[in-house]
């Protein structure tokens, strides 16, 4: 009767093997779980940011459309950053510059602007540029991971 007794007591509770089994499957589960949210963060900071580039230049366009201060208005185009500027060239740390950063998982990949310059430059009243083109933003650690902004000679970003 004792032997059934010790036996019973065998059978209640966890193992060892059990424990770290659960374990090993509870972390794998959490590796999937991780690796998918900064896939979908990274997704959406590109995202995020390529709409703050197309916004950057449709302001800059606006401004040259308008006007504004009898000035043209631009772009100029960094690896981790945009600036909108007045006049007809980028002056680094003006005052009037407005910075817009990329997240920092994010960078400008590539651009292709006509003329072959770092500025997209709109004139005033019509909007348009000469300096039309494409740029091209991707996440930093995986380039596969990218999106293309497009400018026509008239301004219009596509």
């Amino acid at each position: 009767m004792r032997y059934n007794n010790l036996k019973l007591k065998n059978e209640w509770g966890f193992g060892l093997l059990e424990l770290l089994i659960s374990i090993s499957i509870v972390g794998i589960l959490s590796l999937i779980g991780i690796w998918y949210f900064t896939r979908a963060t990274g997704a959406e900071a590109l995202k995020k940011d390529t709409q703050g580039v197309v916004a950057i230049i449709n302001e800059a366009r606006a401004l040259s459309l308008a006007s504004k201060n009898a000035l043209k208005y631009g772009v100029h185009l960094e690896e981790f950053q945009t600036v909108l500027f007045e006049g007809d060239t980028y002056l680094a740390g003006a005052a009037t510059n407005k910075y817009q950063s990329f997240n920092q998982r994010v960078h400008k990949l590539s651009h292709s602007l006509n003329g072959g310059g770092d500025e997209i430059i709109f004139s005033r009243l019509t909007g348009e540029t000469e300096d039309f083109g494409t740029i091209t933003l991707s996440l930093i650690d995986d380039v596969m991971s990218s999106t293309t902004v497009s400018i026509n000679e008239s301004g219009v970003v596509q």
